[in-house]
């Protein structure tokens, strides 16, 4: 957030919501501020404000997204599915939401709901494997910070490999 300085980038975002509290932009910018410092409750409920006026466009997954990652990055695992099974059937390619879910599924001993998931990812993203994900250049910075990834490499490789012999 504006080059790196996460306290320029927390006092223009409130300024952003309170010149114009009905712009999703300036909540998520709220949310992401939030994250950066490690209020992942009132990253949330950021998030969730912003989902509320974003929710009503084409790009309102985004928003859920974004929710769904505080969500995660504050430990509620269930909240975080909710968000992101809202990103999912609102966007059903949007990736990101898919490799979220396919994990917090995993997490909430959902074996069936991520094997569904996970077929939908692998048609979306043919090489995506739980070895990937470990990789520091691949998109999903939350998932190795939560440990999910890790806690669940095996898990996810089995799996992958029970979807792609169906």
């Amino acid at each position: 957030m504006v080059d790196e300085n996460p306290e320029a980038g927390t006092v223009l975002a409130r300024d952003a919501v309170r010149l114009s509290p009905f712009n999703a932009f300036g909540y998520w910018s709220e949310a992401g501020a939030d994250i950066r410092h490690g209020r992942h409750d009132e990253a949330l409920a950021a998030a969730r404000m912003g989902t509320e006026i974003a929710s009503r466009t084409s790009i309102g997954h985004w928003w859920e997204a974004l929710a769904g990652l505080a969500a995660l990055r504050g430990g509620h695992v269930s909240a975080a599915i909710a968000h992101y099974e809202a990103a999912y059937y609102r966007a059903p390619n949007f990736r990101a939401a898919m490799r979220h879910l396919v994990y917090l599924y995993l997490e909430a001993g959902a074996a069936e709901k991520a094997a569904r998931v996970l077929k939908a990812l692998l048609r979306a993203e043919p090489d995506f494997s739980a070895a990937a994900v470990l990789r520091e250049d691949y998109p999903a910075i939350t998932l190795r910070r939560s440990g999910l990834a890790e806690r669940h490499e095996a898990a996810l490789a089995a799996l992958a490999k029970a979807v792609a012999a169906d």
